[in-house]
């Protein structure tokens, strides 16, 4: 990818710069008026046509809006250097590559007619990129590339109890690097409203992770918690090829996907585990490869007036080539929009899902060493389910300063072979999945205008479940949601946002609350100066049944498992321009999050008398930067910023490492606009 980033880079320059250096520039004429006279002169050589025809092809044709064909081309470019400090853990630049490196970039359109190219590539470094390419013949044939780059840091956890702690990753530092790529290719069929497709995406990423498990100790004195080392490969692709075309008032759509999942390097980790006096390998922690195939049709009517109406179908399968289990699924939407009145909209959308699983009986378990592995592992039945979905939504905006939206909702799921697809009928309270669920919406919103300067929002949602099938799932639940934008002149704005949500299901013991309120003010007390601010807070709560699965494989439960998390976040930020050509702007960010889960069993892992205390997080995070650019003569100019980031973990446990950091960042770049 490195060496393709290049390699783009420059082509995009040799194909550019003769035709921008030398090329004759095209002609000044719109293309409605190009269009017009053709029209004219053919019905007058073959007398096909009338005047009167022509005529009307010629104001249609007008009517179209401006291509700006006449655009002269632009070629942008920079180069710079980008110096990066780290101190402490890389968690302080969390996103991002935590070494120097050489950076630049380029921006291109050029329109030699009937071709049009636009290129643009901005790369931080091997691994932090962005680029884009796009070409066009006329509508004929459509070419267009995205790329990104990403470098995540992560976490190296080393709980320091030796005897419940094993940690067979050494001192690694560990990190992910995202790929992906997406190209899209269209030919269209000349003066025919019929197009074929075909897109490829590839997803990676890959790097060194960390794998936490639970499991026997080498020393045969019962379980402990185990930290290793897992290098990943991982690749997604997803092939997607198809037609369409115009029919008429309909448009009829065909196309075939396929995505894989491929697992390269530490697909299978390893653990050494002892029985007496004979120590064995262990196979753990397989990464499978999936395939998925589906093929769509879609059809819709066009895409104006007072009905409107879409259908698609889609019919598709899964499979683990690992395990050999199988999911066939079958999709249908329907959508229909009404305006039976002029200040009436009603919306009606259907939606169904059908899975058919297909499980094997046993799958691989490994053997002590030296004997092949077989089929000896049971598994469980995997569900088949129907699920339908049944919405309404009626929008009312009788005038302009007023609007309202009532939706309904109904989704009915429906399970096979659940009887046999269930925990253990033996433990109080963990009960088999219910055969059939049924979930209610309803949502009401208003939108208000009273005056230029005031709009406000707002929206609630109440939802009944009849019989969840899972803990984590609501029986009931409320959402709220509010916003209010207030512009008293236009040096000033401001908005104030509240959303609320609440939900329990009795079945389970779950009881959920949220609540996230926040404000954005923006404010020009001078020609050249703007000011900016911002406040989030976030509060969210969770209590819940849980099961906990330990030796001597025992299931206890526990019915009030809590999980609390708060965070405050704000930023400040200033922006000015000077009469002459530099610029300047500013940022402050700095936010505080806490978090915490518990609960009573005492050897359920997570308790104040085991590894609780890494559980109790306490986390400061304060950054900003400043950046300023100068515009020089003949095209020239410079940039220059810089970007202070401090993390801090406040609860300062040694279980959890030493997790506290500081990033610094310099950025210099030299620019060129041609």
């Amino acid at each position: 990818m490195k060496n393709l980033l290049y390699i783009l880079l420059i082509v995009s320059i040799v194909c550019v710069a003769a035709p921008v250096m030398g090329g004759e520039t095209p002609a000044d004429y719109s293309g409605a008026e190009a269009g017009a006279d053709d029209a004219a002169a053919v019905a007058e050589e073959d007398g096909s046509a009338s005047l009167d025809e022509a005529a009307a092809w010629e104001e249609e044709v007008a009517e179209l809006p401006p291509m700006h064909f006449n655009l002269e081309p632009e070629f942008r470019t920079w180069l710079g250097g980008r110096v990066v400090d780290v101190n402490g853990a890389n968690r302080a630049m969390e996103f991002g590559w935590p070494h120097s490196s050489v950076t630049g970039g380029f921006k291109l359109h050029y329109s030699p007619l009937p071709h049009r190219f636009d290129a643009e590539l901005d790369m931080k470094n091997q691994y932090d990129y962005q680029t884009e390419f796009a070409y066009a013949y006329k509508d004929a044939v459509k070419l267009s590339y995205i790329g990104l780059g990403l470098w995540h840091n992560l976490d190296h956890l080393k709980p320091v109890t030796a005897a419940t702690y094993f940690e067979l990753g050494g001192d690694d530092i560990y990190h992910a690097t995202v790929h992906d790529n997406r190209l899209h290719l269209r030919l269209k069929w000349p003066d025919r409203a019929y197009h074929v497709f075909g897109e490829f995406r590839q997803f990676t990423k890959e790097g060194s992770v960390q794998k936490r498990f639970y499991a026997r100790n080498p020393g045969d004195t019962g379980s402990a918690k185990y930290g290793q080392t897992r290098s990943i490969d991982w690749i997604t692709r997803q092939y997607r090829a198809g037609a369409n075309g115009h029919f008429g008032p309909v448009e009829l759509e065909y196309a075939h996907r396929i995505k894989t999942f491929d697992s390269h390097k530490d697909t299978t980790l390893f653990d050494r585990y002892r029985v007496g006096a004979t120590t064995y390998t262990a196979e753990h922690a397989f990464m499978p490869e999936i395939t998925t195939s589906e093929d769509a049709v879609k059809a819709h009517t066009d895409l104006t007036g007072r009905i409107v109406g879409s259908a698609t179908f889609v019919n598709g399968g899964k499979e683990n080539n690992i395990s050999d289990a199988k999911v066939d699924f079958r999709r249908a939407y329907t959508d229909l929009t009404l305006m039976p009145f002029e200040h009436v909209t009603v919306a009606l959308r259907y939606r169904y899902l059908e899975l058919d699983t297909e499980t094997p009986d046993f799958i691989f378990e490994p053997n002590y060493p030296g004997a092949p592995a077989v089929k000896n592992r049971p598994t469980k039945n995997a569900v088949d389910s129907r699920t339908n979905k049944a919405e309404a939504t009626v929008r009312y905006t009788p005038c302009n300063w007023f609007g309202m939206k009532v939706e309904y909702l109904f989704e009915k799921k429906e399970r096979y072979k659940e009887v046999v697809w269930y925990t253990d009928p033996t433990i109080p309270g963990i009960l088999p999945i219910p055969s059939e669920e049924n979930q209610h919406t309803v949502k009401v919103g208003v939108d208000v205008r009273p005056s230029r300067s005031l709009k406000a929002k707002g929206a609630v949602q109440c939802l009944y479940n009849s019989d969840p099938a899972y803990a984590i799932r609501p029986k009931t639940q409320f959402t709220g949601r509010f916003d209010v934008d207030w512009t008293p002149s236009t040096s000033v704005a401001a908005d104030l946002y509240y959303r609320i949500t609440r939900a329990e299901n009795n079945n389970a013991e779950m009881r959920l609350s949220r609540d996230n309120v926040g404000a954005l003010v923006s404010w020009t007390p001078a020609e050249r100066l703007s000011l900016n601010a911002s406040y989030d807070y976030t509060r969210y709560k969770k209590a819940q049944e849980m099961e906990f699965n330990l030796p001597p494989f025992a299931a206890p439960t526990e019915d009030h498992v809590t999980n609390r998390d708060t965070s405050h976040m704000y930023l400040l930020g200033a922006d000015y321009e000077f009469a002459f050509p530099l610029s300047l702007n500013g940022e402050f960010h700095q936010s505080w999050s806490r978090g915490r889960f518990r609960t009573s069993v005492a050897n359920a892992g997570v308790s104040s008398s085991y590894i609780g205390p890494l559980t109790n997080l306490k986390v400061r995070e304060t950054g900003g930067g400043v950046t300023a650019k100068y515009a020089f003569r003949n095209g020239w100019g410079a940039e220059a910023s810089y970007n202070l980031n401090n993390y801090q973990d406040m609860q300062d446990q040694p279980q959890d490492g030493d997790q506290d950091g500081t990033a610094q960042a310099v950025l210099v770049l030299l620019t060129r606009n041609w």
